[in-house]
């Protein structure tokens, strides 16, 4: 059971001993307890043994609590305090701490402190930590060893526990919480240094981080239901298993890094229609002139006028691979298989209702992050707004000296073709033009007919798995997502057009951008596929000119790859 007292968490544990009644000087230490209780209750009487055998094998108490309380302050600040998300819980850092006080038995807290951050970042994983030797016991019950279970064998930071059966408190870490807190033990490093010879100032140590300013692309994945007591078991479900979407994502190509962070966004959102429900349960908020009162949130649910769509976001943030040297051709970054099999997971809860419970994995660039996740003061990142082509080339006044050398007017086609292949090589390592298709399943909400596709979300229906095309009429709907190097996303399912890749235009205004048409076959240009392909729902009033169309580059010689920028409203 968790919660608060006067503003402290609580995680308050039940076991059940083998005992007609419980003295008041109960020992915990003594392993005899523990005979004729099942593995849960061992569990639970483990936590008060390791926290008093902790304290009987630190040298100094007092200062290993100055200590703890300072490296768990930094945890949470750094957003690396978190058992279940696959970083280290409270238990771990305890254990950390109290075995650099034991290398340095006379320290202050302070030299502990930058002890620690030294020994922990230079610590040899997977070699284990641990504060005495492993000890057998009466019991037939597993105890850590490596070297007789494999799944011990495949811990990445390893921190065994104390008491009596070993076991080890790290076991949900995976590659990508190893390596974001290896790199947070290195900050911490370098700043504690300029702490010890006066040129920082502690509270540096502490800064806040910068999770959702450090990407540029991250997951959100939605937990929604009807009620409040029902969200609180399905977010909590969702919670746990989403160290499960790390290590999945962590198998998928140009993804270097999957950074979950620690806490989710939840709330309650009153909604007037069925569209404003499904909306809220894709994290897309009713925006209304003026919010509602509770008194008036309340009687709309009582007159049965509107309804209340509890909601919890966590957020995933995505580390894609540089580029590697020469290399210019698009890449591609599939996580169709990871979300799909995370939705599939969390859907086999025995007490899964898909009727009031919904699931969406979808992706969100930075730009687009909502204002929850940012504290007062902080600010997202903002759109580049990129120079147009005619500021570029704006004509120099009369009188005035440009301030670049000007080419004949001979090259000027070899001009436009170094300016062209200039912009792209300076683009060379930008993550934006890796292409993402989620094509599987990643949401689970019902969704009414003839409701405007979303933005951000891919969605099909759980019975079928097949893309459909955007004219379908029924429910489904198909989303093949691609970034490109403009900063914009294009939709829609491709169709190859004699050497070009075409995309359904889904918006009346539509936009290409990165123009080279000189190279574009006129022919191609002018073809009736083409035309019919660009505007599916039978919109041909829209004038077809040379400057819609553009080039990705990196595709082979003689390919014209194009890219859709726009929706369909």
């Amino acid at each position: 059971m968790k919660f608060y007292f006067s503003g402290i968490p609580i995680d308050l544990l039940f076991a059940q001993l083998q005992l007609s009644s419980i003295p008041d000087d109960l020992d915990l230490s003594n392993n005899e307890l523990l005979k004729g209780i099942d593995d849960r209750c061992i569990r639970s009487v483990n936590g008060s043994r390791v926290t008093d055998e902790i304290l009987r094998l630190v040298p100094d108490i007092p200062a290993f609590r100055s200590a703890l309380r300072c490296i768990k302050l930094w945890a949470k600040r750094r957003a690396i305090y978190s058992n279940v998300m696959g970083f280290l819980g409270g238990v771990a850092w305890a254990m950390l701490v109290a075995r650099v006080c034991q290398l340095y038995p006379r320290a202050a807290a302070s030299a502990i402190v930058s002890k620690f951050f030294l020994i922990m970042y230079q610590w040899k994983w997977p070699q284990p930590v641990l504060l005495k030797p492993i000890e057998d016991g009466p019991l037939q019950v597993r105890v850590w060893n490596p070297k007789l279970y494999p799944s011990d064998k495949a811990h990445r930071m390893p921190v065994i526990t104390p008491a009596y059966p070993s076991m080890c408190a790290t076991h949900n870490v995976t590659m990508s919480t190893q390596t974001i807190m290896t790199q947070e033990f290195k900050r911490a490093t370098d700043i504690v240094e300029y702490i010890m010879v006066g040129v920082k100032q502690w509270p540096e140590l502490f800064a806040k981080h910068d999770f959702f300013q450090k990407y540029r692309y991250y997951l959100q994945v939605i937990a929604s239901s009807d009620t409040e007591e029902r969200q609180r078991k399905w977010s909590g479900l969702v919670e746990s298993r989403l160290r499960q979407l790390v290590m999945k994502l962590e198998l998928v190509e140009n993804l270097k890094l999957a950074h979950p962070f620690i806490d989710g966004f939840s709330r309650s959102t009153v909604c007037l229609n069925d569209e404003e429900g499904l909306n809220a349960a894709h994290g897309i908020f009713p925006k209304r002139d003026k919010e509602l009162t509770e008194e008036e949130k309340q009687k709309l649910i009582e007159n049965n006028e509107g309804r209340v769509v509890y909601t919890t976001i966590f957020y995933i943030g995505l580390q894609i691979e540089p580029r590697a040297a020469g290399q210019t051709a698009p890449r591609k970054l599939d996580i169709s298989w990871p979300t799909s099999e995370f939705t599939k997971l969390v859907k086999s809860w025995d007490k899964y209702d898909e009727n009031s419970m919904g699931i969406v994995v979808q992706y969100i660039k930075s730009t687009n992050l909502p204002d929850e996740v940012f504290e007062e003061g902080e600010h997202p990142k903002t759109k580049v707004k990129k120079r147009s082509k005619s500021s570029r080339n704006r004509s120099v006044p009369n009188g005035e000296k440009p301030t670049k050398k000007l080419r004949s007017s001979t090259s000027s086609v070899d001009q436009e073709k170094s300016s062209n292949t200039s912009s792209i090589n300076s683009e060379g390592n930008s993550t934006s033009e890796i292409q993402s298709s989620i094509n599987n399943s990643s949401s689970s909400v019902s969704k009414p007919q003839n409701y405007p596709h979303s933005k951000l979300h891919h969605e099909i229906n759980s019975s079928n798995s097949t893309p459909q095309n955007m004219s379908d009429s029924s429910s489904a709907s198909y989303h093949d997502t691609h970034f490109n190097n403009q900063n914009s996303i294009a939709f829609g399912n491709a169709t190859t057009v004699g050497k070009g890749e075409m995309g359904n235009n889904m918006n009346n205004n539509v936009k290409y951008s990165n123009m080279n048409t000189k190279n574009f076959h006129k022919e191609n240009m002018l073809h009736d596929q083409y035309y019919n392909a660009a505007y599916p729902y039978g919109n041909h009033n829209l004038p077809y000119n040379r400057k819609y169309l553009g080039m990705i580059p990196g595709g082979k010689k003689g390919e014209i790859k194009l890219r859709l920028a726009g929706q369909h409203s």
